[in-house]
C-alpha cells in the first residue's frame, strides 16, 4: 500500500466514524499497526471514547470549543459565534443551544487556565 492509498484508507474510516461506524476504529487501529505507523489523533480519540463514557462526555465540549475557535479565525463575531456554531453544530447532527456552546467554550477555556478569547460577558 503507498503512502497515498494509507492516507486516502484512513480519511474514509475517519469519515465513516463520524458518521457513527464503531468498526472503522478497530479497522484503522489494525491499518496503522499492520503497517507500522502510529495512529492519527482522530483514533486516539475514537478508542478513548469508546472505551469510557466520560471521555466522550468531555469531547462534545471541546469540540464545541473547537469550533468556536475555528469559527473566531474565519472572522465571526463574538455576537454572533455562539449562534453560528450551534447551526453548524445542528448540521453535523450534534444539535444543542447557543447557550450550551459558550458554556462549553468557556468551560474548556477555564480548563485550559486561560481567560484570552473568552468572548464578551
Amino acid at each position: 500500500m503507498t503512502e497515498k492509498e494509507f492516507a486516502n484508507t484512513l480519511s474514509f474510516l475517519e469519515e465513516a466514524w463520524e458518521e457513527g461506524a464503531k468498526e472503522a476504529v478497530a479497522l484503522a487501529v489494525n491499518l496503522c499497526s499492520t503497517h507500522n505507523q502510529p495512529p492519527p489523533y482522530w483514533v486516539a480519540l475514537a478508542v478513548a471514547c469508546l472505551v469510557s463514557p466520560r471521555y466522550q462526555h468531555d469531547m462534545v465540549h471541546i469540540r464545541r470549543w473547537h469550533l468556536v475557535r475555528i469559527l473566531r479565525a474565519e472572522g465571526i463575531p463574538w455576537t454572533d459565534v455562539y449562534d453560528e456554531a450551534s447551526k453548524r453544530l445542528a448540521n453535523e447532527g450534534a444539535t444543542c443551544a447557543p447557550s450550551s456552546v459558550r458554556k462549553s467554550y468557556e468551560s474548556v477555556q477555564k480548563q485550559l487556565g486561560s481567560s484570552k478569547e473568552n468572548g464578551p460577558s
